[in-house]
C-alpha cells in the first residue's frame, strides 16, 4: 500500500492509522530519523537512559529507561 503525505508547516508527517495499528504505534513513541541513499529512515527508538543518555542495554522501570550499568551503580549505592 502507498501513501502520499504532505509535509506541514511545522515538518510534522502523519503516520496513517491502519499503519500505525499495524506497527503498534501510539502517541509518545519516539523514532530516529536517518538519512538513506533513497530519502529517509524512520526507526523506534529504544529510549536512552535518564542518567548517562546511552541507548545501549536499556530496560524500563515504569515508564523511565535505565541502562544495565547505571542500574548497577545505583545498587552499589545501596
Amino acid at each position: 500500500m502507498i501513501n502520499v503525505k504532505k509535509i506541514s508547516k511545522t515538518g510534522s508527517v502523519t503516520i496513517p492509522a491502519t499503519i500505525r495499528r499495524k506497527l503498534g504505534i501510539v502517541e509518545g513513541d519516539t523514532f530516529q530519523i536517518e538519512e538513506s541513499d533513497d530519502g529517509l529512515v524512520f526507526r523506534r527508538s529504544r529510549g536512552h537512559c535518564i542518567f548517562c543518555g546511552t541507548d545501549i542495554g536499556i530496560k524500563y522501570f515504569k515508564k523511565i529507561c535505565v541502562c544495565k550499568d547505571c542500574v548497577n551503580k545505583v545498587k552499589e549505592m545501596f
